[in-house]
């Protein structure tokens, strides 16, 4: 473990050393509100994953809602699919599966926040929006799952019963422990305690029904709570220690010598607020008893027990959901077109060749997810395995089908098989570009500028301005006798254009390049049209992927293929810093600041140096930026 800390630190080093005695710069108040408050609201990933794992840690497995939890977190049953029997995937892990408790409840979206002049794009992560709603629907989950909790099978399975005055504190100490992510204060147990009787009433006589009744109020009212529903992280005192008790020039746990060297600026969050944020991080869910107990007996706060947390959450298999969320959102996956918007549609149904089935915009979606899984944390690779592998993820034969190819092997899980998948078409499919989910139009035509849009934007993070709000595109060609490319053009490039600026030069040539595919991602080498009344083909015109690609404002450069592009991205360094950008903003939970610049630039040469995914995703929970409290960049100390 210390091997593998040092690691970390020696490939960051030379980048971060020179920020850590940089100032804290206070931000002005238009970059700085809301992106670093002390308070952070938990998102719908992070409450419903951390109910679930309560209701997991303090359920005896033999309670039958233990059994149902476990059992909603696998794929549905098993079901024949064209002749053979596979297992149907759901787009990511469920978080409550089928719970019938969750019928009446709704909790508002998280919503995307992109950077100050970003349009698009963003995470959810960074949503802090609070509302009636929101609060009510959080309430509404904590009273339905507090009722399922305190069944008398709870108190059977423990070996008490209801009445039990210790039986009681007993859960609501350990389900405040988790809830709170900390431990409870004694006025804090004490007034919980009271709360069962006083949920009552003083005239009701307290039998078991009534004492469970009275438990399940006082855990609803834990999971309704403030301290449970925000991230509270307020800096403290860092204490000084002497040069042999030093930890490196990077103090992972921030002290200050007594000469002041070493120290984190700002000081660092508290060693409970430090394992909240790890395990948000790294889990989208709360701490388990574990992590809290490190940061309450001070194992957190030293480098091997720091190290040794930080590593064991990563490993643990709820590491996937972060991992998971991160993908989605960089990538933009949710504004892949949706075939099922044109499933009825007779043109079509001719050009994809019969009805899709059901499930598969969820696996154009998780093979991308896959991919990522895969290179940061199945079989860690770097940066350029992840825009050029064409290893087959690919789970299902629908998807399959649009690739030429069967699909990998999975396990009876329904996840993919931990041997050696084999590969897609070395000569069709060239990376990350040319998975069907960066191409996909969901409809006959493709999507050139969606397309270039989101390579400009999520894999180099140079954001293009929203077009004026006067000006109107279509999602497919409307001039006779022209493709798709020649309409696109038409319609963005023509002279004395106000679109001509962007998408000339920004826009356009990025989706060209990738118009070998068609509207579902499919190889083709011409483009053909089908009439809308009944699907016959009336149309079939060339295709032209040849372009000039500027990349950071540098020179265009010629490509025609996915292929060609890819290299340029990856030479030109920007795709490598792009992804340090998106990873720094996910993991700090907050917009950016110019204090990150160091940090972006330290993970960004780690990549082109050659660290791992995993090492960059895990590495940066050992910088200083990760540690630092918020309220010390809002303080400019």
């Amino acid at each position: 473990m210390r091997e593998f800390t040092r690691f970390l630190v020696a490939i960051l080093s030379l980048h971060l050393t020179s920020c850590e005695d940089a100032p804290v710069v206070a931000m002005p108040s238009s970059c700085s509100s809301g992106a670093v408050a002390p308070v952070a609201r938990l998102s719908n990933d992070e409450l419903c994953y951390t109910l679930r794992d309560v209701a997991l840690t303090i359920l005896p497995p033999d309670h039958p809602f233990h059994r149902k939890l476990v059992e909603s977190a696998t794929p549905p049953p098993w079901r024949p699919v064209t002749g053979k029997v596979e297992r149907v995937e759901s787009p990511e892990e469920p978080m409550f599966g089928d719970w019938t408790i969750l019928e009446e409840v709704w909790l508002p979206p998280d919503l995307p926040r992109s950077m100050i002049g970003e349009a698009r794009g963003g995470y959810t992560r960074l949503d802090d929006d609070l509302s009636l709603e929101r609060l009510e629907g959080a309430l509404r989950l904590g009273t339905a799952l507090a009722a399922e909790l305190t069944r008398p099978a709870l108190f059977a399975s423990l070996g008490c019963e209801a009445t039990s005055a210790d039986c009681r504190r007993q859960i609501i100490e350990r389900a405040g422990r988790l809830l709170y992510r900390r431990s409870l204060t004694s006025v804090e147990l004490g007034d919980w305690e009271a709360g069962v009787a006083e949920s009552r009433g003083p005239e009701v006589d307290f039998d078991a029904q009534l004492a469970a009744q009275g438990l399940s109020d006082v855990l609803a009212a834990m999971m309704g709570s403030a301290p449970f529903l925000f991230h509270l992280e307020l800096a403290e005192p860092v204490p000084a220690i002497s040069p042999d008790e030093r930890l490196g020039p990077d103090d992972t746990a921030g002290r200050a010598a007594p000469d002041g060297e070493g120290a984190i600026p700002g000081g660092v969050v508290s060693p409970l607020a430090l394992a909240a944020r790890l395990s948000a991080y790294l889990w989208a869910s709360g701490p388990d008893e574990e992590l809290i107990a490190a940061a309450e007996d001070g194992s957190l706060a030293t480098e091997a027990g720091y190290a040794y947390q930080a590593s064991r959450i990563y490993a643990d298999s709820r590491a996937r959901r972060s991992l998971s969320r991160f993908a989605r959102e960089w990538l933009r996956l949710d504004s892949v077109p949706k075939t099922s918007a044109h499933a009825k549609d007779l043109d079509f149904l001719a050009f994809f060749g019969g009805q899709p089935d059901a499930t598969l915009d969820a696996q154009i979606h998780q093979e991308v997810v896959d991919l990522v899984l895969w290179f940061f944390r199945e079989r860690p690779g770097t940066a350029t395995d992840l825009l050029m592998s064409n290893v087959n993820l690919v789970r299902r034969r629908d998807l399959a089908a649009l690739y030429g190819v069967e699909p990998s092997a999975v396990d009876w899980r329904g996840r993919l098989a931990m041997g050696n998948p084999n590969e897609l078409p070395a000569d069709e499919r060239a990376g990350l570009l040319t998975r069907i989910a960066l191409l996909s139009a969901g409809a006959p035509q493709t999507r050139p500028i969606q397309k270039g849009l989101r390579v400009r934007e999520a894999l180099l993070c140079e954001p293009v301005a929203p077009p004026p709000d006067n000006v109107f595109l279509s999602t497919r060609p409307h001039f006779e006798g022209v493709g798709t490319r020649e309409a696109v053009t038409l319609e963005t490039e023509y002279p004395g254009s106000p679109c001509a600026g962007c998408h000339s030069s920004l826009i356009n040539p990025l989706g060209f390049v990738t118009e070998g595919y068609d509207g579902m991602g499919r190889v083709r080498t011409t483009e053909r049209f089908w009439d809308s009344n009944d699907g016959t083909l009336v149309a079939e015109v060339p295709i032209d992927t040849r372009v000039e690609v500027s990349i950071g404002g540098e020179a265009p450069v010629p490509a025609a293929t996915p292929g060609e592009l890819a290299t340029h991205l990856q030479k030109s360094g920007r795709y490598e810093r792009c992804l340090a950008r998106e990873v720094a903003r996910y993991a700090l939970r907050r917009a950016d600041i110019a204090l990150d610049d160091c940090l972006v630039t330290g993970l960004s040469d780690a990549m082109r140096g050659g660290a791992t995914l995993d090492q960059i995703w895990l590495g940066i929970v050992f910088t200083p930026e990760f540690k630092r409290p918020r309220v010390a960049l809002d303080s400019g100390r």
